[in-house]
């Protein structure tokens, strides 16, 4: 729908009920009716009280384009009145998605973005993005869901580790860290030839670097490998394989990766076991 490197047309967007937002493509406003978009969807993703995530085939410019549409009401509480204040979830997704896949950085495209506001208050938002074919979460792959990834597993995995290593490197060098990159929002997709290639498909923790350089890019790392951790598919050899790929294109030094390594290990373990606990906590 655009390509990376290129200006993209925008089309504003405007309905009724106070709903406002933009799309990437010379679409209409027809295209993405909010009271219409949920109505005979394929497929739910998500749904709970105040998020729903679903796949439903739209017809844009005379094309059946399956997309994925995220529906989001805002939550209470004194954080979240502020944060209404700003822009809605949907309009910085699609503008942090915009920006990544402009330095090379792998995420889904955004199709559109609509808010609707109440007065200074965002109290809604609706997400369309593109729908990617032959796709899991790293979650669901390590767990063993994807009966082709386990039979190729070997190959597979090792594709896989490259390519999300090159992603977190890639997302670092173009000035960005994630405080939620867990293996849930990473998502893994087979392209044509059967090789396996990754995409950040959640931008909700996608920050620019500030202070602190480092442990943002220290909490990037663990986190994604302390969700991983849990799987027996993936064993230290991995982890390392990765780390080094990761190393070796943002330009760490080779004497100092081992100790680094070790380093997020030790976050890694602690993290996994304060997660046992609270879930053991949660429990009872």
């Amino acid at each position: 729908m655009y390509s990376t490197g290129k200006k993209m047309n925008i089309t504003r967007l405007k309905f009724s009920n106070h709903w406002r937002g933009i799309a990437f493509g010379l679409w209409h406003s027809a295209d993405f009716d909010p009271e219409k978009l949920f109505a005979e969807y394929e497929k739910t993703f998500k749904s709970d009280s105040k998020v729903i995530v679903v796949l439903k085939t739209l017809r844009l410019s005379g094309r059946d384009i399956k997309v994925v549409i995220k529906r989001q009401a805002r939550s209470l509480g004194i954080r979240d009145f502020f944060r209404s204040l700003m822009p809605g979830k949907a309009m910085r997704n699609c503008k942090m998605a915009m920006r990544l896949n402009e330095n090379g950085v792998p995420a889904a495209k955004s199709i559109a973005a609509m808010q609707r506001k109440i007065l200074f208050w965002t109290v809604e938002s609706i997400y369309i993005t593109e729908y990617i074919e032959n796709s899991m979460s790293l979650y669901d792959i390590f767990f063993g869901k994807d009966p082709y990834a386990l039979k190729y597993w070997p190959r597979v995995k090792k594709q896989i580790v490259f390519e999300t290593a090159t992603l977190l490197a890639d997302l670092h060098n173009a000035g960005f860290w994630h405080r939620d990159s867990k293996a849930g929002n990473v998502l893994a997709y087979r392209n044509q030839s059967g090789d396996y290639k990754v995409k950040l498909i959640d931008l909700d923790g996608v920050k620019r670097y500030g202070i602190l350089r480092r442990r943002r890019t220290l909490q990037t790392l663990w986190k994604l490998s302390e969700t991983l951790s849990r799987f027996c598919l993936v064993s230290e050899t991995d982890f390392w394989r990765g780390f080094r790929t990761y190393c070796q294109r943002t330009g760490v030094k080779e004497t100092k990766m081992r100790p680094l390594f070790y380093e997020l290990k030790s976050l890694t373990v602690s993290k996994r076991l304060l997660t046992i606990a609270s879930d053991a906590y949660k429990e009872i």
